[in-house]
């Protein structure tokens, strides 16, 4: 893989990130302006119950945490040391320039 194409993959996958972390932040939004919205509709910022913030938490790590890692109980670390261990070169037979 060509170190382009390795970069192009990085720079989508960081847009995706910023991307959702936009879309699932509701703080961030732009408010809607009274005129705009429905008759008697509320723009005030409601008190969340300790089970609306267990759901949100829940949801960050979700997105956040690969679903195979989820499910099967992967340690991340553990499998990378595991499958990304160093290759230690072979010793390759000397060749005698001048046999006896």
């Amino acid at each position: 893989m060509s170190n382009n194409w390795y970069n192009t993959g990085f720079a989508c996958g960081r847009f995706t990130r910023a991307l959702w972390k936009t879309l699932a932040d509701p703080g961030k939004q732009a408010i809607a302006s009274p005129s705009a919205s429905a008759p008697g509709a509320v723009l005030s910022k409601r008190a969340k119950t300790p089970e609306a913030i267990q759901q949100e938490l829940a949801i960050k790590m979700m997105r956040s945490v690969p679903a195979i890692v989820r499910r099967n109980g992967i340690s991340l670390n553990q499998w990378f040391y595991t499958h990304t261990a160093p290759v230690l070169p072979e010793e390759s037979p000397q060749l005698e320039l001048f046999p006896s």
